[in-house]
């Protein structure tokens, strides 16, 4: 009798337990310190919003392209504009957002970023080579020995990928590209941007 009670006692506690961390992973009510992941669940080859964003360790918030810059200050604290031909602003750890109309409308991982800090929503970091990449995110829209590249089209809430970039104008703002670059060392540069900023770097 003493044994079924225990049986008994024992399930309903670890039911309990898995349900208060599932809860716990929705609405992350309980910190267990240490960095922080992104908890982002896609499907290889196919593409949404929170793709165009990259994720900080530190604050557990990703930062996204279209982002007002009062948004992006409160999570990040205030940037400091680089005195470059870019304007961009650097950011804690050297993230560094370029703003349009006070919106986020490009972002870079560059050489002297914190790569512990920032990373993509698929775990993507300075430190993954161009295979890594490709597992994460599929096959690309263009691809060398030192540049994996995703061409997106948005269409209402819709991302699609796309072969190479559009010639129409108009659809500078809506076509978003998702870049990484090898250079000498193989050390990688991520740049997540609107096809505008690409062309123009405002």
């Amino acid at each position: 009798m003493k044994a079924k009670r225990f049986v008994f006692f024992f399930v309903i506690l670890v039911l309990i337990i898995a349900v208060l961390w599932l809860l716990n992973d929705k609405f992350k009510v309980i910190s267990f310190g240490g960095p922080k992941t992104p908890g982002y669940h896609y499907t290889i080859g196919e593409f949404k919003k929170e793709d165009l964003g990259i994720f900080d360790r530190k604050t557990g918030k990703t930062i996204y392209l279209g982002m007002k810059k009062e948004e992006v200050d409160k999570i990040l604290g205030k940037g400091e504009e680089v005195n470059d031909m870019v304007k961009m602003h650097e950011y804690p750890g050297k993230l560094q957002i370029k703003y349009r109309l006070d919106q986020v409308c490009a972002i870079r991982i560059g050489d002297d970023t914190d790569g512990d800090r920032y990373l993509t929503p698929r775990n993507i970091s300075k430190q993954n080579n161009q295979g890594e990449v490709k597992v994460a995110y599929g096959n690309p829209s263009s691809d060398n020995n030192e540049i994996v590249d995703y061409f997106l089209n948005k269409d209402n809430e819709t991302y699609r990928l796309i072969d190479s970039l559009p010639s129409d104008r108009d659809k500078r703002t809506t076509t978003f590209i998702i870049d990484f670059t090898y250079g000498e060392g193989n050390k990688l540069n991520i740049y997540i941007m609107d096809y505008l900023f690409a062309q123009t770097f405002q």
